[in-house]
């Protein structure tokens, strides 16, 4: 319900459903421009990751990916077959295409 986040997917273990009692959570978040938001986060007991994805940024790497396999490896492995859990514009779901 953040005006500086405009989409969320979730990934690792927890949304490729293999997730245990040590599972941390990767937190993708869609976010127009940095934020000044660390990394590291304790919800609940639970690690989680909070991975920002400036979406001019992000961008500009899916349209190298286009043309270029390789650009693929610069996204954030811990967002490999994620679950995307908000993408009001669509642009999480190209993203996901894209990677996995």
């Amino acid at each position: 319900k953040r005006s500086d986040v405009t989409g969320v997917v979730i990934g690792g273990s927890i949304a490729r459903k293999q997730d245990w009692q040590h599972s941390d959570v990767e937190l993708g978040i869609l976010v127009p421009q940095r934020l000044d938001l660390s990394y590291f986060h304790i919800i609940d007991g639970r690690g989680v990751e909070a991975i920002q994805l400036a979406q001019p940024e992000l961008e500009q790497r899916l349209a190298q990916a286009e043309t270029d396999d390789e650009a693929v490896a610069a996204f954030p492995i811990q967002l490999y077959q994620c679950r995307v859990v908000s993408d009001p514009t669509g642009f999480l779901a190209r993203f996901k295409h894209t990677f996995d």
